[in-house]
């Protein structure tokens, strides 16, 4: 099991097919160095595998011994979406379809991550931002296993 290689797996997924279908569009990931475009598109990248007490988490499950469980990891990858406010709506909704595109069942593996398999996405509204942005987030809920 690898927190590291389920983020690899991601992380170079989301980049390749977004720098396929929008290339130089400008990617955060988290805590990662970033220059943030003054009136641009740009998007944010983050994976999160919530605490099953927590209100609204998809959590963790194990089944089998403790010598030889299946462990499955339920997760959201959140790719948030900004573009500069009071411009049209069309570029908002074309990045939203591409990265749709990008995770919409798929299915996927980077070393010791454990097959990923993603459920269909969801676009989600957030607003305007302070700093003059419009702020939309895309919502994909996956589970990977791991067997051992």
């Amino acid at each position: 099991m690898s927190f590291a290689d389920t983020k690899r797996a991601f992380e170079s997924r989301y980049q390749t097919q977004l720098g396929i279908s929008r290339p130089g569009l400008p990617i955060q990931f988290a805590n990662a160095d970033f220059s943030r475009p003054e009136r641009s598109e740009w998007t944010r990248f983050v994976i999160t595998e919530p605490d099953t007490a927590s209100p609204g988490a998809t959590g963790q499950i194990t089944i089998g011994s403790a010598t030889n469980a299946t462990r499955r990891y339920r997760g959201i990858a959140i790719v948030s979406i900004f573009v500069p406010e009071r411009t049209d709506t069309v570029l908002l909704a074309a990045i939203a379809d591409d990265v749709d595109a990008i995770f919409r069942g798929a299915n996927f593996e980077f070393g010791s991550s454990g097959p990923i398999r993603c459920r269909t996405p969801r676009l989600i509204e957030l607003g305007r931002e302070e700093d003059g942005f419009w702020h939309s987030q895309i919502q994909t809920d996956y589970e990977r296993c791991i067997v051992g």
